[in-house]
């Protein structure tokens, strides 16, 4: 991807993510666990894709621990912390 089609796409994110903002501070939802989610996402949506867990490591960054309890989180679970 180009520079200029990466800011593109990073200002379309930003703008997405300001929404995603307001929604959730109304909804009393912490910025910690809107990351949990979006990470939780990210690599369910790898592993539909048939990726494998090293595979999704390289692309995320996450260790293959933090993948493994990626894919078991339900999405319902308590997010307080």
């Amino acid at each position: 991807m180009d520079s200029e089609s990466k800011a593109k796409t990073e200002q379309l994110l930003a703008e997405a993510f300001t929404g995603l903002l307001h929604i959730s501070q109304r909804s009393g939802v912490t910025i910690k666990r809107m990351r949990k989610l979006m990470a939780m996402v990210q690599v369910r949506d790898m592993k539909r894709q048939g990726m494998t867990h090293q595979r999704i490591k390289a692309a995320s960054g996450f260790s293959l621990k933090t993948i493994r309890r990626l894919l078991k989180m339900d999405v319902r679970e308590d997010g307080s912390d």
